[in-house]
């Protein structure tokens, strides 16, 4: 309910405000790094190094100044939001129009990696929705420290922290009760494995599930389908998605 009532006032920001408050969100996170690694090395002490898993959980200060530097990246992205997407007249001579707006409320449920927790905070905020993340448990108090870090840097700018949540519970109930959020949650991206890419095409029900298949050769193409995929990252999706509604509005690409 809070992620909900949050975007409707997140929507009002300009994009230059929009903007401006992920550069000092990303500023705080690097502040943040002592306690981040702290987090993380909780995670690491419960994982067995020898596990493939193990390289992709552990942070390091520069890995952190990286996420720091992908959500300024993010920051200095084209808006999607408020750009004509299609116009038509009808007979009667009224005019319509398909304009780019926020989804709302996006849930992402999504495996035991670390920075997709603030990629994902960063790209739902820049393109006006609120994100619900749901993180692999391995990783939860990596997530747990990341959220935190952000939260206080959207305090900091005198902005609604509830834009950016973690849930808290990692047990599959928590991922269920996500799928099945319906008019509290608009948009649903899973990535993970099969099992958890049909669990959410089962459970999902009214809830949008989008796939995105994204060709980044030259970052500037997506596909969209309307089925559940589980491949590409989320990164990369939401990175393409916003980078793609600007090209199409600029007339950089073809809108059939």
């Amino acid at each position: 309910h809070k992620a909900s009532e949050a975007t409707t006032v997140l929507q009002m920001l300009s994009d230059e405000t929009i903007s401006q408050i992920l550069r000092e969100v990303a500023s705080g996170l690097r502040d943040a790094t002592p306690h981040i690694l702290a987090a993380n090395a909780k995670d690491l002490a419960r994982m067995s190094p020898d596990n493939p898993k193990y390289d992709r959980l552990k942070l390091t200060p520069e890995r952190i100044a990286g996420i720091a530097s992908d959500m300024e990246n993010v920051a200095g992205l084209p808006s999607p939001l408020g750009h004509v997407l299609s116009e038509a007249v009808r007979p009667n001579g009224m005019t319509i129009k398909k304009i780019s707006v926020p989804f709302g409320v996006v849930g992402v449920i999504y495996e035991a990696r670390p920075n997709v927790t603030a990629d994902c905070a960063a790209l739902c905020f820049k393109s006006g929705n609120a994100c619900v993340l749901r993180g692999g448990k391995e990783a939860f108090s990596s997530a747990y420290a990341i959220v935190k870090a952000l939260k206080s840097g959207l305090r900091e700018c005198n902005i609604n922290e509830d834009y950016i949540n973690l849930v808290e519970d990692t047990t599959r109930q928590s991922a269920n009760e996500l799928m099945t959020a319906v008019g509290l949650v608009d948009l649903l991206i899973p990535r993970g494995g099969k099992g958890l890419i049909k669990a959410c095409t089962d459970n999902a029900g009214e809830i949008g599930t989008h796939e995105f298949d994204a060709e980044t050769a030259s970052g500037k193409y997506i596909e969209f389908a309307t089925k559940v995929t589980s491949e590409g990252q989320v990164t990369k999706m939401f990175n393409d998605l916003i980078l793609t509604d600007a090209a199409w509005a600029s007339g950089e690409l073809p809108k059939d």
